[in-house]
């Protein structure tokens, strides 16, 4: 155990950060080709398809840091 002359401090920082804070569009595209697939014993053809799928538009980050 320490004494209190001997006793140390810590240091805590706290951080915040935001992703995409100019809110940019973020997305990604899908390509699906055409094909034919076989489905319990039935042909399926699937064409292509193109779309794009948001993402989350901002995201906040909270951090603590904890120095001893």
């Amino acid at each position: 155990m320490l004494s209190p002359k001997q006793r140390q401090t810590g240091d805590i920082q706290g951080t915040v950060e935001v992703l995409n804070v100019y809110n940019r569009k973020n997305k990604i595209k899908f390509i699906f080709e055409e094909a034919t697939l076989e489905v319990q014993g039935e042909a399926v053809e699937i064409e292509r398809d193109v779309f794009d799928a948001p993402q989350f538009p901002r995201i906040p980050y909270f951090g603590l840091t904890v120095e001893f």
